[in-house]
């Protein structure tokens, strides 16, 4: 739709205008967009550990500041995602394989529930995702803020 269009427009110049103003630098592309979501991409630049931070926290707030500009100027949501050098594809990776490896276990009888690394919100929500069809592996998120994690357990 046009305010779609409209949304990612914005989003874009939103993230290219902090990155100046913050020194970062960085080329910033439309990776994909549709009527819900936008992901953008950082390249070109020398600040990626800035820009990405400890654990991803710079790179989320990034995304929360995206996400409010948007929401601010349209009354109206839209999911975002920042990604820099490759940092969230390589994160799913090493999740999925820390999820696999506590799946296995579990599946073998090895242990009756894994507790995973603390995670962001989108993190577990892609852990979920893994576990969804599930008949022997059941995934649940406990824990508060930034301690929140998710446990995998035996189903049934």
């Amino acid at each position: 739709s046009e305010e779609s269009k409209a949304k990612v427009e914005l989003a874009k110049e939103k993230l290219e205008t902090i990155l100046r103003l913050s020194d970062l630098g960085g080329t910033v592309t439309i990776a994909y967009y549709d009527n819900a979501k936008v992901e953008l991409n950082i390249s070109d630049t020398e600040e990626l550990g800035r820009i990405i931070g400890k654990d991803g926290v710079a790179i989320n707030a990034l995304q929360t500041l995206v996400r409010q500009f948007i929401y601010q100027e349209f009354k109206s949501g839209m999911r975002v995602q920042i990604d820099a050098a490759d940092y969230k594809r390589k994160r799913e990776q090493a999740l999925k394989k820390e999820s696999e490896e506590a799946a296995d276990k579990i599946r073998m009888g090895i242990e009756e529930s894994v507790e995973l690394t603390e995670m962001n919100a989108s993190e577990r929500r892609y852990v979920h995702g893994l576990f969804e069809g599930d008949r022997k592996v059941k995934s649940y998120s406990v824990g508060e803020g930034r301690r929140r994690h998710v446990i995998l357990e035996k189903h049934g």
